[in-house]
């Protein structure tokens, strides 16, 4: 049980620490800076959890462990949904300029397709670095790489049964 303790106050340091000293450490402004800053130390914890389940001979541990693990996952997954929220943007400028008067409304669109323009150039850069498309005449051309990564993301899609990607 205290294993169950220990995690919990680890958690709250790992989000006090990102919340105190995020903005000040550079890798983590970004979103695959937060992103390794989490899937760090949930290995690091996953490792923790197992040598503890190593050397336990408690049948109770097991659930505890497991339930320290989900925990972690959990606060992660809610701390990347709520982090990528608030860096959303486009979605954001949308919500504030929605009410707005007849005058200003030529702006704010322009404005809007702006960002939205930055978002597509942005996205279309980073599938570039992680070299799954190419762009040729203007065109996105998807390599070898891509076609792999559509492939496994099919077989994820349908071993899972998502019905709505979207």
């Amino acid at each position: 049980m205290i294993f169950l303790y220990c995690t919990i106050f680890y958690i709250g340091l790992h989000c006090l620490f990102y919340l105190t000293q995020g903005k000040q450490i550079l890798a983590l402004r970004t979103e695959k800076g937060v992103f390794l800053y989490h899937f760090v130390s949930f290995l690091l914890l996953g490792i923790c959890t197992w040598i503890v389940l190593l050397k336990s001979n408690e049948h109770l541990c097991n659930y505890i462990e497991i339930a320290v693990v989900g925990l972690h996952g959990i606060y992660s997954l809610s701390f990347l949904e709520i982090w990528s929220l608030s860096q959303g943007g486009y979605s954001i400028s949308i919500l504030r300029s929605s009410p707005i008067e007849i005058s200003e409304t030529n702006d704010k669109l322009l404005t809007l397709e702006s960002i939205g323009n930055n978002k597509v150039t942005s996205r279309i850069q980073s599938l570039q670095k992680l070299d799954l498309i190419n762009i040729y005449n203007n065109l996105l051309i998807v390599t070898s790489k891509g076609r792999l990564f559509v492939m496994f993301s099919a077989i994820f899609i349908k071993l899972t049964n998502i019905q709505d990607i979207g």
